[in-house]
């Protein structure tokens, strides 16, 4: 049986159907060792200390830790190794906050000034003047293989069914940028709401001041 527990949901999933195990209490001062017993102690309590085959958890190091990440001492208490799966959304935001960092974006507090102008500005910008990501020489040696087959992707995954409107406009300007129109027309929503820890509309904004 494969299960995975998530300390994001409290749940294990086995295959395609959820089992709720329990709430326990953990106080924000409890500790690394406290969170990871307590997720043991349910697990015995369900007798499934032996099914454990992956970990589900954000990419915070109070999950992952080498030594003390609740996870790791986890894993001690199954004296076993265990797959780790890392929140997809988490470890988008830990290769953005690469990017940010390796590019010298400057940040104050939950603010990034550069969005922050955009945002304040966005009524002084004419939309219709734009300058698609691929006219870039740079752009164009990167994906001067396989620019198609990603357009190609990029459409057929706007054409399915979306959890939420940022991800369309995330695809929309994807397309946009390389070159493409997407299948609703090229327009620019008005910049939203945006937060160091929200790493697609990091990559919305990003994307926005690349084509103005």
């Amino acid at each position: 049986v494969c299960l995975v527990y998530s300390w994001v949901t409290n749940r294990f999933r086995f295959f395609e159907c959820y089992q709720f195990t329990g709430v326990p209490e953990i106080t924000a001062a409890s500790g690394n060792e406290v969170s990871a017993s307590a997720v043991y102690n349910t697990l015995e309590d369900w007798n499934l200390v032996e099914n454990v085959q992956a970990f589900g958890f954000d990419t915070t190091a109070s999950k992952t830790g080498r030594l003390k990440g609740a996870c790791t001492i986890l894993e001690q208490k199954l004296e076993r190794d265990v797959l780790y799966f890392g929140c997809r959304h988490h470890v988008f935001e830990i290769v953005l906050a690469a990017v940010f960092t390796k590019c010298k974006f400057t940040v104050s507090g939950p603010d990034i000034p550069l969005f922050k102008r955009f945002q304040a500005n966005r009524s002084k910008i004419n939309t219709q003047h734009f300058i698609p990501g691929i006219n870039s020489t740079k752009v164009q040696e990167v994906f001067k293989n396989n620019l198609d087959d990603i357009l190609i992707s990029l459409k057929t995954a706007i054409s399915k069914k979306l959890p939420r409107e940022d991800h369309r406009e995330l695809l929309d300007l994807s397309i946009i940028y390389l070159g493409g129109v997407p299948p609703g027309g090229i327009h620019f929503r008005k910049p939203g709401a945006y937060h160091m820890a929200k790493w697609m509309a990091k990559a919305i904004y990003t994307l926005k001041l690349h084509l103005f």
